[in-house]
C-alpha cells in the first residue's frame, strides 16, 4: 500500500478499471453459464416429452444390456408398468421370445463393430398373453465420442402382419381352391391374375391367360356379351356382386357351364378389381337337359295318346261320311257329265282328298299306318329327298351343302316314313328362309354315334323362339297363318321316328338359325309286323257274289250297295254285330265286310265267333275301319292274317280285296 501511495493516481485507476473489467467478465460468465444450463435443461425437459409422448415404445439400455428407462408405449403396448423393465436385463423381460435373444446379441455386436444393423422383426407376448409383431431400430447412445447405452425404439407392426398373414393365407386358399378364380381389372376387363385350377379348366398354361382381354373365355349366347356385360355391372352395381349360370369356351373350342361369383375390391396397384370364382356345372346342367328333354318326350307322348285316343272317335266321324264324298263323286266323274258339273264335282274330290290326307297324318302320328321297313341306307334317303326338292331349292336361291359319312351301316327302316321325315324338315327350313330374307344356306350331315345314326338339317332362317322349342312337335301346334299349315307336320315326324326307336328334336338361337337333328338307332335285322299282303296275281272278276255289309254308317252303307251293285254283287246290309250273327247263323255269304268299330258286339269279337263256329267264314271276312286301331288290334289283325281297308275306301283295292276271296273259293 505504501508503494501505491507513491504511485501516481492515473496509473492507480488504470488498475482499479482493470479490476473491474474482469469482474465484469466474470458476471458475464456466470450469466453464459446459467444460460446454457437453462438450455440443457430445456432441451432435457423437451427430450423427456418426446420420449414419454412418443407413439413408438422406446428403451434405453446400459452398454450391459439392462434397461435404465422406457416410455408410456413400452407400457401401453406390452400391458406391464415401468417397475417391470428398469433395472432387468432386457433377456428376463416376460415380453421377448427367448428364440429372437440370439437376433438381439447380433444386432448389439455389429452396433459395437460401428455397424448399422437392419431392422429386427419380432414377437413379443403381452402380460395378457397375447402376442403382436414388433419392428425393432437399435442404435448406440454416445457422449463425448463415449458410448453410453443402447436405444431400442419399437414399432408395433402388429395390424400390418396380421393383413399380410390374412393376404397370405387368401392366396394361398385361392391358389388351392378347387374352384377355377381368375382377377381382372375393372376399368378394361384384362386379366391379371389366373389359379392353377382355372388354367387347368380352361386348358391354358401357367399364366397363359394373364395380359388378355377377359372376352376369351366367355362363349357366345342367346344374349349379346354387352347384355350379358351390363346385367353383371347392373347388379355390381346394386349390390357389390353377381351371381349366376355362364356358358364359357376352352382354348381347344369346347364350350362348357360354370357357376360364377363376382366380388369387386379394390387393389393397390390395379384399382378396382373384379374377383371371379368359376364352378364347373357341366355335368349337372347336362343332367338338366337330359332330365328336360325327357319331360319334353313324355309331354309329347302324353300328348299324342290323348290325341291318339281323341283321333278314334274324329277318324270315325270323318271317315264315315268322307268315304262317301270320295265314293260317290269318284262313280260320278266316271259318267258322262257337262263340264261345268264335272269341274264342280272334282273341286269336291279334292277337297274330300285333303281331308283323307290329313286324317291319314293323324293316323301316322298315332302310328297306325303298316311299316314297310327294309334293309336300307340313309344316305341314300338323305340324297334322295335333297334331289326331290333340288329344283324349288335352287329357284328358290337357297344353297345346300351336304356330309354324309361314310361309315353308316345300313339299318332296318321304313324308307318312305323316314323319307316323309326329312322332307317335311325340308321344306319348313326351306320356308322359314324364304320368308326371313328370300334365299338361304341349308346343310344336311349325316354321322354314326356309336350304335346311333344321327341326321341334322341345319338352315340360316330366324330361329325358333325359345319359348315355342318345347312346343314345335305338339300336334297342331302351328306358327303359320290360318290354311298354311296343319300343325300335324313335326307331329308325324315324331310319330314316325319315335315308332322307330329313334328321337326328334330341335335347337335354336332365336334370329340365328335352327337345327332339327333325327336319330335312329341301328337296326341289324327286320323287326316288323307282318300283315297278310294281296298275292301278287291279279285276282279274276267274280260276278254274282253275296256279300254281307256289317256297318253302322248310312252313308257307308249306301255307296256299299251301289259299288258292289254296279260289279253285279248281292249286297244285305246289317247295322250291328248281334243282327250279323244271326244272317250267319242262317245264311250263307261269300264275302263279308267286318266294321271294327260297332254298336253292341264288336267286329272282333264276331270274327272271333266265326273263328270257333265256321272258320271258312272267317277266311271271308275283309276288315274296314275308319278309326285309330289301337296295339291290341293292330295285333289281333296281324295274327288272324285278315286283309283290312280304311276308309275312305280306295275302290279298285276294294274290288281286288273281293276278287282275290271269291278267286280262293272257286
Amino acid at each position: 500500500m505504501k508503494r501505491n501511495k507513491d504511485k501516481p493516481l492515473g496509473k492507480q485507476m488504470s488498475k482499479l478499471e482493470k479490476l473491474r473489467q474482469q469482474v465484469g467478465g466474470l458476471e458475464i460468465l456466470e450469466a453464459g453459464l446459467e444460460f446454457a444450463e437453462s438450455e440443457i435443461r430445456e432441451s432435457g425437459e423437451k427430450y423427456q416429452r418426446l420420449f414419454e409422448l412418443s407413439p413408438m415404445g422406446i428403451v434405453v439400455l446400459d452398454m450391459k444390456g439392462v434397461i435404465i428407462d422406457c416410455n408410456s408405449a413400452v407400457c401401453t403396448q406390452s400391458g406391464y408398468s415401468k417397475d417391470d423393465f428398469i433395472g432387468k436385463h432386457f433377456s428376463k423381460v416376460a415380453t421377448i421370445r427367448a428364440g429372437d435373444i440370439p437376433k438381439f446379441m447380433k444386432v448389439f455386436a455389429s452396433l459395437i463393430r460401428g455397424k448399422i444393423p437392419k431392422p429386427l422383426e419380432v414377437t413379443y407376448t403381452r402380460k395378457d398373453g397375447t402376442t403382436g409383431w414388433t419392428e425393432v431400430h437399435i442404435s448406440l447412445l454416445k457422449s463425448g465420442g463415449k458410448r453410453i447405452g443402447i436405444q431400442v425404439i419399437q414399432n408395433d407392426i402388429t395390424e400390418r402382419k396380421q393383413a399380410e398373414e390374412s393376404l397370405r393365407l387368401q392366396a394361398e386358399i385361392i391358389v388351392n381352391m378347387s374352384e377355377g378364380v381368375y382377377i381382372m381389372r375393372a376399368s378394361d376387363g384384362v386379366i391379371v391374375y389366373t389359379n392353377p385350377k382355372f388354367e387347368e379348366v380352361f386348358g391354358y398354361g401357367p399364366g397363359e391367360m394373364v395380359g388378355k382381354h377377359v372376352s376369351i373365355v366367355n362363349a357366345p349366347t342367346e344374349k349379346s356379351p354387352e347384355e350379358t356385360a351390363n346385367e353383371i355391372i347392373e347388379s355390381i352395381n346394386r349390390t357389390g356382386g353377381w351371381q349366376g349360370e355362364i356358358q364359357n369356351i376352352k382354348k381347344n373350342g369346347t364350350l362348357f357351364w360354370c357357376y360364377a361369383s363376382v366380388a369387386v375390391f379394390d387393389h393397390p396397384v390395379y384399382g378396382e378389381v373384379w374377383i371371379v370364382i368359376h364352378t364347373d356345372i357341366t355335368e349337372r346342367k347336362q343332367a338338366e337337359e337330359r332330365e328336360r328333354q325327357l319331360q319334353q318326350e313324355l309331354t309329347i307322348a302324353s300328348r299324342l295318346a290323348t290325341v291318339g285316343e281323341m283321333s278314334s272317335g274324329i277318324a270315325h266321324e270323318i271317315n264315315n261320311p268322307l268315304t262317301g264324298v270320295i265314293g260317290f263323286s269318284s262313280l260320278l266323274l266316271k259318267k258322262d257329265l257337262p263340264d261345268d258339273i264335272r269341274k264342280d264335282i272334282n273341286v269336291i274330290y279334292e277337297g274330300a282328298q285333303r281331308v283323307a290326307r290329313i286324317t291319314s297324318r293323324m293316323l301316322t302320328f298315332a302310328r297306325q299306318h303298316r311299316p314297310d321297313r327294309a334293309s336300307v341306307d340313309i344316305n341314300d334317303i338323305v340324297e334322295t329327298t335333297l334331289a326331290m326338292r333340288a329344283y324349288e331349292a335352287s329357284s328358290s336361291g337357297i344353297k345346300v351343302t351336304t356330309k354324309l359319312s361314310t361309315d353308316i351301316p345300313l339299318t332296318f327302316i321304313d324308307a318312305s316314313q323316314l323319307q316323309q321325315v326329312f322332307l317335311n324338315i325340308i321344306i319348313n327350313a326351306e320356308v322359314e328362309m324364304i320368308t326371313a330374307h328370300g334365299k338361304g344356306n341349308l346343310s344336311v350331315k349325316t354321322e354314326r354315334i356309336g350304335n346311333t345314326i344321327r341326321v341334322s338339317f341345319k338352315d340360316d332362317g330366324p330361329g325358333i323362339p325359345k319359348k315355342n322349342l318345347d312346343k314345335i312337335f305338339d300336334p297342331f301346334f302351328t306358327t303359320r297363318e290360318v290354311g298354311q299349315g296343319s300343325g300335324l307336320g313335326l307331329s308325324v315326324c315324331h310319330g314316325i321316328v319315335t315308332q322307330h326307336g329313334g328321337k326328334i328334336y330341335a335347337q335354336s338361337r332365336f334370329g340365328k338359325g335352327a337345327t332339327f337333328f333325327v336319330e335312329l338307332p341301328v337296326v341289324t335285322k327286320a323287326e316288323q309286323l307282318k300283315f297278310a299282303e294281296p298275292t301278287a296275281k291279279e285276282p279274276e272278276r267274280v260276278s254274282k257274289a253275296r256279300i254281307l255289309v256289317v256297318d253302322d254308317d248310312t252313308i257307308v252303307q249306301q255307296f256299299l250297295t251301289e259299288v258292289l251293285g254296279e260289279e253285279g254283287h248281292e249286297v244285305e246290309i246289317v247295322e250291328n254285330g248281334d243282327d250279323a250273327l244271326e244272317r250267319i247263323d242262317s245264311e250263307d255269304y261269300d264275302v263279308i265286310l267286318l266294321d271294327i268299330k260297332l254298336p253292341g258286339m264288336s267286329g272282333i269279337e264276331l270274327y272271333k265267333y266265326m273263328q270257333k263256329a265256321v272258320k271258312s267264314l272267317a277266311r271271308r271276312v275283309i276288315f274296314i275301319t275308319g278309326d285309330v286301331m289301337s296295339a291290341e288290334t293292330m295285333v289281333f289283325v296281324k295274327s288272324a292274317q285278315a286283309p283290312y281297308i280304311t276308309k275312305p275306301f280306295d275302290v279298285e283295292q276294294l274290288k281286288k280285296e273281293i276278287d282275290r276271296i271269291l278267286s280262293q273259293q272257286s
